[in-house]
């Protein structure tokens, strides 16, 4: 005991100083930069969506939107293929790469004309823009066409406002969009490549940097375009330096930050185009050699004087064409950092990778955000300058946002690991952590004879990579003492305890390693990789002993173990462990969900059970449920007539309904009041977050609890801190509720009451606070399970029941025709009694809560005393997981265990269900569902956090139903004691079987 005491306090120590240096280093700047294209719609013969490698990119535009010469409003495509080019445009980018972000780009001067040619304004566009009641009427439409068809954002595009006055419309124009924009909505504008419009019909302009650097996220700055006007040579197209003229990449960005636009909120052009001229003399072929006309015709850009990169590398590669082979000549200007090449008569300027890269190199020296290509269809076949961009730009990503001497930003390479001990590229690694990443790899390049080295190659990432940085003497230092503490610990792992004191534990799957036990092993979704582990061994199918880190956890993986565990010895396994995040975010903990096991709980339980969730409570909600389902019904119906096959992003209506749901029944009536739904929607993502350890579902204190604890906490002091941080915005929300409710609570009849009334959650807790001895943190601790528990559970399980659907059209038919067909004609409101018979969509929702529970592990108990479950020993202090994942898909008690098949689930009435059957019948009575052009499947992949979710946003095209003209309500509760959140607050999980 001594020297296991010695042992924890010499490596709490040692961890704390290490975390101490670490915390003395310059924190890291921000890290999200932009790697954008526009895509030009009017050139989608060039490339279409589906040649389009979205990775490449952090945002796509799709260009361009203009405005109607005589209504100035919006000007939709007429075309039906460019209509169907609109409303795919995001649902199948963002099929091909999750994190990618689409934006609408409309306006004026979305094209190559230079800086110095004839520059026009869009007479349509000023005018609109000169107009108070037809801006306001664009901005409108505008958000509302780029919402409903699944875009992030929006982009103005006015390269060339003409006049003093036109710079100020724009500043209405953008100052009027953010305000009509939602939170999180992405506003930008491609704008002239300087902010001093000194080549406008009318010169000496600015545009109003205010207003830009106030309303936008940034501005996309067309460095590019900047041959002189009138110029009878040739001359660089976008040549980074022009010591003879302001026409130059340096001098265009470098005004925009002179100006007031910070350096962060600049991103800088990239032409994926050159501009060529035929020579008047093929022997003088250098800049400034005098030219007769605009080069040929180009099948790409369909003009002359415009040639696509691609083109451009055609005409390199076969010397001209049409005859024989003439020499290439290609030339590097370092002066300018520009290129160009000639073939007999024919003179094009470009970017070629060694320009885009020091372009790069540049916006990274001077702190710009990031980079956009104009367009990407004129790439080549390879993407050769998209995918140098990107690789480039990721290369020299700015990680620091501190500012040196010179108030140049400064720069640091990512920390990464040394390259043998990486993970193959392109191979996606069962791991949630870079320290499990590097031990996965040395267990593959060691044999397990030689397993010594774990300690070793832990101590190289934690030391090396995470904590000294560039000082040789504290590498040499921290690596010694580190790997010897290691080294101890392990030799004491080796040797502690016999064969005999582990006999009666539950069989362990194959493949633990000393310290970090079966960690390596648990993937980016745990509930899989751990029925994996159960089938490696016959003796681990129902019950099986891991270690995680350093916690031993008991997982049950059938339902027969998960009765010895829950129904058995429900007493010493009903408590959860404590962590500081949650002790933090939960008030002690004086909640429901996460308090301890004790009289408290049990009180606790009873007020939510009879107060807040009884079948009289919830009936006084009938009313709300009606408003918000009308609601959601409404916006599908006018976003799919903004737009012929406009396109919805399911997900965010769904989490939308979801969470106005809740936070209606927590706070009444006033809870749009000053954006609150908004505000409780983001702090519910962030506790999940906090909470979830960043969303792989593990943090330290999950794996290690002893080494989180260790001097007082110190490792966790980021962590809670970041908690508390999130706690102090839960409090200004709920106190201002809980205090205009406190004004108000004469009025309100708690749940005792005669049950008509709509009386929400705070209300009611106020009304009972004197009887159940209720503190504030404890109705704020409710509070927050409410909104928690009641938001994504639901919301999951409507948005994989749809998306089975979709994958299941006989299912969809067979749904819509009952829900059709138990909606009697003339009939404004379908009735309980008429949901009741709809037997069919209540076995499609337990088929899809069967495969796909939102809370697939449960959250997890703690064994509070040595007990017996199935005949093995269960010490105290061991973590019990029941895998509810793996039950519902066991093949002993399943036919076709992974097939979604409705028709197996019995008939009957789950009244723990109603809330989502409301939901889902509407869709089905009202809708019928497509998926987008260009998407051939739904994507199933799931996602590991709090709740398990679908890795890709659900995007689907509905076609309204001409004959419905009334909505579908019912009168059910509005939160029940379901089987999600049963799982959540620990209720029995017997009692929700259907």
């Amino acid at each position: 005991m001594a020297s296991s005491s010695a042992a924890n306090i010499l490596l709490a120590i040692t961890m704390a100083s290490l975390s101490l240096a670490a915390s003395s280093a310059p924190a890291p700047g921000p890290t999200a930069t932009v790697r954008a294209g526009f895509y030009l719609a009017a050139a989608a013969r060039l490339r279409p969506l589906a040649a389009l490698d979205a990775s490449l990119y952090t945002h796509l535009y799709y260009s361009a939107l203009a405005v109607h010469p005589t209504t100035r409003k919006l000007a939709l495509p007429a075309d039906p293929d460019q209509a169907g080019l609109l409303a795919a445009f995001s649902p199948a980018l963002k099929s091909r790469n999750r994190e990618l972000r689409t934006l609408l780009s409309v306006g004026a001067g979305a094209g190559v004309a230079g800086a110095g040619s004839q520059s026009q304004t869009d007479p349509a566009f000023a005018a609109m823009a000169a107009d108070p009641a037809s801006r306001a009427a664009f901005v409108a439409a505008a958000v509302a066409l780029a919402r409903g068809s699944g875009f992030d954002g929006l982009d103005v595009a006015w390269r060339f406002p003409a006049s003093a006055v036109e710079m100020a419309d724009f500043g209405f124009l953008v100052s009027e969009w953010r305000a009509a924009a939602p939170p999180g909505f992405l506003l930008t504008a491609t704008v002239y490549f300087s902010n001093h419009v000194f080549d406008a019909p009318l010169p000496g302009v600015d545009y109003p940097s205010e207003a830009v650097a106030r309303c936008l996220d940034w501005v996309n700055v067309v460095a590019f375009g900047l041959r002189p006007r009138g110029a009878g040579a040739t001359a660089f197209d976008a040549p980074l330096y022009d010591r003879a003229s302001h026409f130059s990449v340096n001098y265009g960005v470098g005004s925009w930050i002179d100006a007031g636009v910070p350096a962060g909120k600049v991103v800088m052009g990239l032409p994926l185009y050159g501009r060529s001229w035929f020579l008047r003399n093929k022997a003088n072929s250098g800049v400034g050699a005098p030219v007769v006309a605009a080069g040929p015709k180009q099948r790409g850009s369909n003009s002359t004087g415009v040639m696509s990169y691609a083109e451009v590398q055609k005409l390199a590669a076969a010397g001209g064409g049409g005859g024989p082979r003439r020499p290439v000549t290609t030339t590097y200007d370092n002066a300018s950092v520009a290129s160009y090449l000639s073939v007999g008569d024919v003179w094009v300027a470009f970017d070629g990778a060694a320009v885009v890269s020091e372009k790069l190199a540049f916006a990274a020296r001077r702190g710009l955000l990031g980079y956009f290509l104009w367009p990407v269809n004129y790439d080549d076949a390879n993407l050769t300058v998209s995918r140098t961009a990107s690789e480039v730009w990721m290369q020299n990503e700015i990680s620091s946002s501190s500012e040196n001497g010179t108030g140049v930003r400064q720069t640091q390479g990512p920390v990464r690991l040394p390259p043998a001990l990486r993970s193959p590229a392109g191979t996606p690694g069962p791991l949630t952590t870079p320290a499990l990443s590097y031990i996965y790899n040395i267990r593959h390049q060691f044999p397990p004879r030689r397993l010594l080295w774990i300690p070793l190659t832990m101590a190289q990432l934690v030391v090396l990579d995470q904590l000294v940085g560039d000082s040789p003497a504290a590498e040499a230092f921290l690596l010694l003492l580190f790997t010897l503490l290691l080294l101890f610990l392990l030799l004491r792992y080796l040797t502690a305890g016999g064969a005999g004191s582990r006999a009666r534990l539950p069989p362990s799957p194959p493949g633990g390693l000393p310290l970090i036990g079966h960690a390596h092993l648990v993937g980016a979704l745990p509930h899989v990789s751990l029925r994996r582990l159960a089938a490696r061994r016959r003796r681990c199918a129902d019950l099986m002993t891991v270690r995680l880190g350093a916690v031993p956890t008991l997982v049950a993986s059938s339902a027969r173990a998960a009765r010895a565990v829950l129904r058995t010895h429900d007493q010493a396994l009903a408590s959860r462990a404590r962590s500081a995040c949650g002790d933090v975010l939960t008030y002690g903990p004086s909640d429901v969900v996460f308090a301890p096991y004790g009289e408290r709980w049990r009180r606790s339980k009873r007020l939510v059970t009879t107060h807040l969730l009884s079948a009289r409570k919830v009936q006084s909600h009938r009313a709300a449920r009606e408003e918000e389902v009308e609601l959601v019904i409404n916006k599908i119906r006018d976003a799919a007539a903004a737009a012929a096959g406009a396109t919805v992003d399911m997900s965010e209506v769904l989490s939308k309904f979801t969470n106005d749901m809740v936070c209606r029944a927590v706070a009444g009536r006033t809870f749009r009041v000053e954006g609150r739904d908004r505000v409780s929607r983001e702090l519910i993502d962030e506790t999940f977050a906090v909470l979830g350890g960043g969303g792989g579902g593990f943090n330290l204190e999950n794996l290690y609890p002893g080494l989180a604890k260790a001097a007082g906490g110190v490792l966790m002091w980021p962590a809670r801190r970041r908690a508390e941080r999130l706690r102090d915005r839960w409090d200004e929300l709920l106190d201002k509720l809980i205090d205009q409710h406190m004004g108000e609570v004469a009025g309100h009849e708690d749940a005792g009451g005669d049950g008509e009334q709509e009386s929400d959650f705070i209300s009611v807790l106020l009304s009972v606070q004197e009887e159940y001895g209720l503190t504030r943190d404890n109705i704020k601790g409710i509070l927050g399970n409410m909104f928690a528990a009641g938001t994504d559970t639901t919301y999951l399980v409507l948005e994989f029941t749809m998306a089975e659907l979709m994958l299941h059209q006989d299912a969809m038919a067979k749904l819509q025709a009952e829900v059709r067909k138990s909606t009697p004609k003339g009939q404004k409101l379908v009735n309980e009694d008429d949901l009741v018979g709809m037997t069919y969509l209540k076995a499609v929702i337990k088929e899809t809560l069967r495969l796909h529970p939102p809370v697939p592990l449960l959250l997890p108990h703690l064994c509070q005393e040595d007990c017996d479950a199935d005949g093995y020993a269960v010490p105290a202090g061991t973590s019990v997981l029941v895998n509810a994942w793996a039950i519902s898909r066991d093949p002993a008690v399943w036919d076709a265990a992974e097939e979604f098949m409705p028709e197996r689930i019995c008939p009957g009435i789950s009244y723990a269900l109603s809330s989502i059957e409301i939901m889902l019948a509407n869709l089905m009575l009202h809708f019928d569902w497509e998926l987008p052009s260009g998407v051939d499947t739904v994507d199933m992949t799931e996602v590991f956090g709090l709740t398990v979710s679908r890795k890709e946003k659900l995007f689907l095209n509905p076609r309204p139903r001409g004959d419905v003209i009334s909505l579908v309500t019912v009168e059910p509760p509005l939160l029940q004691v379901d089987c999600v959140y049963a799982m959540l607050t620990g209720f029995s999980l017997v009692s929700c079987k259907a």
